[in-house]
């Protein structure tokens, strides 16, 4: 950006701000990976707590028992989880573990 040329010492705070260079907005910037990374530890926690791996291999046997209507209602369990931000990657070895592979 050629007007953000020589900003650094100047003492415009408006042009400062437009060309990012504000302490504010640095300083702000600086907790946002720290959050972030206290959030994932947070949930990491509570899906542990709640046993979450257990529940779903629970939901994994019970949809396996309900033959033909298992593929469909473990569609609209799948969509469920995803809307939810249940991990997809559980969702998906349930799927492999109950209705196998269709590369034999």
């Amino acid at each position: 950006m050629k007007e953000c040329q020589g900003v650094e010492g100047s003492d415009d705070e408006r042009l400062k701000k437009i060309c990012g260079l504000s302490e504010k907005r640095s300083s702000h910037n600086m907790w946002r990976p720290i959050i972030l990374f206290g959030v994932i530890i947070l949930l990491f926690v509570v899906s542990r707590s709640l046993n979450f791996e257990g529940k779903i291999l629970e939901m994994r046997d019970w949809i396996h028992s309900l033959g033909i209507l298992g593929p469909f209602l473990f569609t609209v369990v799948y969509i469920t989880a995803t809307i939810t931000a249940v991990p997809g990657t559980i969702m998906t070895i349930a799927a492999g573990s109950v209705f196998g592979s269709l590369v034999s």
